[in-house]
């Protein structure tokens, strides 16, 4: 493979998405290529500059509190609409109902 296709895998790699069989063809590729050596280090550099400063960011209090209350209200909705999933009464009681009768004979009641 040339360095061009390599580029596509260089992501997948730094990611962990890799196969293991890609990864250590990758990693070969790697050890003879220069230039991929360099895009290599560079990317990992990129990546651990943005880990370090982006892990002192904090978002602001409104922002915060705003997301906070959206999650909670579609919490709500996600709890409300579990509800309106449910067989109603009659359905669960038919259903009740059509279960039991269908068990007597096999335990050798006999039915009236």
């Amino acid at each position: 493979m040339n360095c061009a296709e390599r580029d596509a895998d260089l992501q997948a790699f730094l990611d962990g998405e890799l196969e293991p069989s890609e990864a250590l063809m990758f990693q070969q590729h790697v050890e003879r290529c220069s230039s991929c050596q360099s895009r290599l280090q560079f990317f990992q550099g990129v990546r651990s500059q943005l880990r370090t400063h982006t892990a002192t960011y904090k978002a602001p209090k409104s922002l915060r509190d705003r997301l906070g209350r959206r999650l909670r209200q579609a919490e709500r909705q996600r709890r409300l609409s579990w509800h309106g999933r449910l067989p109603s009464l009659p359905q669960r009681s038919l259903s009740a109902w059509v279960a039991f009768t269908g068990w007597l004979p096999i335990k050798g009641y006999h039915r009236l």
